[in-house]
């Protein structure tokens, strides 16, 4: 059993690294969609078994102009995120004027931002990963200039992509 999480474990890092190498080498294919399917698309690729820990609210359903498979990536590691270090359910995915945001209960983050956003940065007291998740977000909404927003209010976590163009 420990080889097999140790050999898992290694398979999950060497995709994570090979992810960011594909970011750094290949261009986007850039299509049109709404924000509806983006984060359907990223609650399809979490293997969530309880529905119950996520709540939806798409508030208005704007277009998107971006590559759907890296930015489905993107904010599946914010859901990974928010799951992992919530401490009441449920998550909060909130879909509104070009903007998605991902809002979890649990503690402030003990780092600015932008030390997460490096790679094989995490949290002390991190469950598990490689630190690698927020760094592949960063990567993705940078080469499509967008921004990412982290912000903390009243025991609340919220993580915003801000879907215009930024130059």
């Amino acid at each position: 059993e420990l080889f097999k999480k140790i050999f898992n474990d290694l398979d999950n890092l060497t995709n994570e690294l090979i992810e960011l190498e594909k970011l750094n080498t290949n261009g986007l294919e850039i299509t049109s969609f709404e924000s509806e399917t983006l984060i359907i698309e990223a609650l399809d690729k979490l293997y969530l078994n309880d529905e119950s820990k996520i709540s939806l609210n798409i508030e208005e359903n704007f277009k998107i102009e971006g590559d759907l498979y890296y930015l489905t990536k993107a904010v599946k590691n914010l859901l990974d995120n928010a799951l992992k270090y919530s401490t009441s359910f449920p998550i909060i995915i909130q879909a509104n004027k070009n903007h998605i945001c991902i809002k979890n209960h649990g503690e402030k983050l003990s780092q600015e931002i932008e030390y997460y956003l490096k790679p094989f940065t995490q949290e002390s007291n991190s469950r598990n990963g490689f630190g690698l998740g927020l760094s592949i977000v960063k990567k993705v909404i940078d080469k499509h200039k967008f921004k990412l927003h982290y912000t903390f209010e009243k025991g609340v976590n919220i993580f915003t992509i801000e879907f215009k163009w930024f130059y």
